[in-house]
């Protein structure tokens, strides 16, 4: 291998808070996009997401070869974490063990943070499909109680059937 222990662990980790980075400023862009009910320019949005999705398929990817390559040095491969605390002196250096275990002890809160956006995002986007979904509902009934259809037409005049389908503007 070219590349020491340490030196494949700071690329990936340093792809990793790009890569967060970015999807923080993603998320932002789509919550003021979602708030102006810009439909065009969250379609915008499309190609970036995919770039990101794949960046972090990317990382993914990464993230398993270098426990696999952790698990062909003999060391536990559960996460990068536990091999990076369980490397010998031999391949990481004690201060350069420190400042990584702190990289990724941040990387791990910023996907916290991350989620905790993407849910937020996820929830408000739901609230906004109801609000439209009721919004329909009262156009289609002219606001009145009576459901849109029904099936008895015996009891219930010809307007029941629902302002858009049947009555007169």
């Amino acid at each position: 291998m070219d590349k020491s222990w340490d030196e494949e662990l700071g690329e990936f980790l340093s792809e990793l808070t790009r890569v967060q980075a970015d999807c923080l400023a993603l998320l932002g862009r789509k919550q003021q996009l979602l708030a102006a009910l810009d439909l065009e320019g969250l379609a915008a949005l499309e190609p970036t997401e995919r770039q990101l999705v794949d960046r972090l398929q990317s990382c993914q990817t990464r993230r398993n070869e270098l426990l696999a390559k952790a698990r062909s040095l003999g060391l536990a491969g559960e996460s990068l974490t536990k091999v990076t605390r369980e490397l010998p002196g031999g391949l990481l250096r004690e201060s350069d063990r420190k400042s990584r275990l702190l990289q990724m002890e941040s990387a791990a809160r910023q996907w916290q943070f991350l989620r905790h956006r993407a849910l937020s995002q996820w929830l408000l986007t739901q609230r906004l499909v109801l609000h439209l979904s009721q919004l329909l509902e009262i156009i289609a009934t002219s606001g009145q109680i009576q459901p849109t259809y029904k099936k008895d037409h015996s009891r219930v005049p010809d307007t029941a059937g629902g302002a858009l389908v049947n009555e007169v503007i």
